[in-house]
């Protein structure tokens, strides 16, 4: 198959991906596979981004684009895992309290 051919995905939104905590299960893997840096980079994002002719530091700075960056930035994002009717249920509550 070859390093050129291997890259992660999440498969988020659905609710059976592993998202929020897909780069700790990806880091979990790469360890084990005793990936390089090199590796590690065409895994998460260079192979993807060559096959989809893709930059994805255009925007933001590969600094700005870690992991932690990224979760930092998103300080107002809701992580809660809940059901579907948990979620109706909120929404439903918000947007009645909004009429």
């Amino acid at each position: 198959m070859g390093i050129d051919n291997i890259a992660y995905e999440v498969d988020y939104p659905h609710s059976d991906c592993t998202w929020p905590h897909s780069p700790e299960e990806l880091w979990e893997h790469i360890e084990l596979a005793k990936c390089s840096d090199a590796e590690i980079d065409k895994i998460t994002w260079q192979n993807a981004a060559r096959w989809l002719r893709f930059d994805p530091f255009r925007q933001l700075p590969r600094s700005q684009a870690s992991v932690g960056a990224l979760r930092a930035r998103a300080q107002d994002v809701d992580l809660r895992l809940r059901s579907r009717a948990q979620y109706r249920e909120e929404y439903a509550a918000q947007h009645s309290a909004l009429a």
